[in-house]
């Protein structure tokens, strides 16, 4: 097997270091990057160019690996391998999650090679091939988890260090734990990228990830990590898809867990995904989600199970995202949750009536209710409310009538609770 290899940053650097350090059988054949002539303590002598052909038009080559990041070239080179008939290992979830429909069509039309992309969701947690082997009969009907390393890592240094949000992005700049421009991780839209991918592969219909509904965590500020702990909870960023009544329900949202959840102790840049299937029961993976070593073991875990000849056998009966059908995303606000609400408002008489009344007339019950000065400037005053159980489009209702109280309504945050 000769695999060639475009993009030598962190995860393609990693993988060269493995497959020599593992007797493997894989010959690395060419790597294809554009600052290749600056890489030559990594290449040790392995045939490199800028020039994308060096591997596309080698017929030696069966199998490329992608891992250049970005969407256009590595779109190029992935639609021009699969016409070559070469199998791909890819971990670039944002091309699958805007080209994988017309990928996976292509290789299928074509008859052309595998395409492999468990280093695309959660790092070196095996879960794309889990779900395609052990449970392709199993119908999951709940999947949730944290599936992005970063905004794990910066929730948990604002617990554990009691930093502000800001702070804390800093950082992880500075140790290369988040992007100079960190507005994927941050927005949620990489967790959203990867929640349509395993979707897709669980429901056998292809999932639009831009339509997922998905919120950030950029609104957070330390106060709401604090009055989260002060409630036995945690602050988790949760990508959450459960199917009910016939109708596939799923949204990426920072979401409130307490401490008989799995996630509540899954810190930094771990993942974790919890699965319910049908007759298999509750299902819980977790490990690192990203980094050097463990991307790039997902990638060579992939080239293993080419070499093995398992992949070709697994994927004529596995639930690939191959089908014709889009899947139809049910309105997330048709579901239930509890909510965390916290309003920083001026502290005058009628204000939490108000508010009170507001919340009653959308058929809303409040849990708790708490005020607090400690933090906020003269004047004003947070209230933070828990609500029971209730219709989401109520409480968004209820929501955007408390943020038209602008003469005493400062700013508000809400987050549901995680069940």
């Amino acid at each position: 097997m000769r695999i060639g290899i475009f993009g030598l940053g962190t995860v393609g650097q990693g993988l060269v270091e493995i497959m020599r350090q593992k007797n493997c059988g894989i010959e690395i054949a060419a790597v294809v990057d554009r600052s290749f002539a600056k890489k030559a303590q990594v290449l040790q002598g392995i045939p490199a160019s800028a020039d994308k052909d060096l591997i596309l038009k080698d017929k030696s080559i069966d199998t490329v690996v992608e891992l250049m990041g970005g969407i256009d070239d590595a779109l190029y080179v992935v639609r021009s391998a699969i016409e070559e008939k070469k199998n791909v290992v890819t971990a670039n979830k944002a091309l699958l999650a805007e080209h994988g429909y017309s990928l996976f069509h292509l290789a299928e039309r074509t008859q052309g090679g595998q395409i492999l992309y468990e280093a695309a969701v959660a790092g070196a947690i095996p879960i794309i091939r889990n779900i395609e082997t052990i449970f392709r009969n199993e119908q999951i009907t709940r999947l949730m988890g944290i599936i992005n390393g970063t905004t794990n890592y910066i929730l948990t240094r604002m617990r554990k260090d009691n930093m502000g949000y800001g702070d804390v992005l800093e950082a992880a700049q500075k140790q290369g734990l988040a992007e100079a421009d960190p507005t994927l991780d941050v927005g949620g839209y990489d967790a959203q990228q990867k929640l349509g991918l395993l979707i897709s592969l669980v429901t056998g219909k292809w999932v639009e990830a831009k339509n997922i509904p998905v919120r950030g965590i950029t609104e957070l500020s330390s106060q709401d990590v604090i009055w989260a702990e002060r409630f036995q909870n945690r602050i988790r960023l949760v990508a959450d898809y459960k199917q009910e009544n016939g109708q596939h329900y799923m949204h990426v949202t920072p979401a409130l867990v307490d401490e008989r959840n799995v996630l509540y102790d899954i810190e930094y840049e771990n993942n974790a995904i919890l699965f319910q299937g049908e007759y298999s029961g509750e299902h819980l993976f977790m490990g690192k989600g990203a980094g050097k070593f463990p991307t790039a073991f997902s990638v060579y875990s992939d080239l293993l199970y080419l070499k093995s000849g398992s992949a070709a056998a697994a994927r004529k009966f596995a639930h690939t995202p191959l089908s014709t059908n889009y899947l139809s995303i049910g309105d997330i606000s048709d579901t239930s949750s509890a909510f965390y609400l916290r309003l920083r408002v001026k502290d005058q008489p009628g204000v939490l009536a108000a508010i009170a009344q507001i919340l009653g007339n959308n058929a809303l019950s409040i849990a708790s209710v708490h005020q607090d000065h400690s933090a906020v400037q003269a004047g004003e005053a947070d209230i933070v409310i828990h609500t029971h159980s209730a219709k989401r489009n109520s409480f968004y209702r209820a929501l955007q009538e408390i943020k038209n109280l602008k003469n005493f309504v400062l700013h508000q945050i809400y987050l549901p609770v995680l069940t």
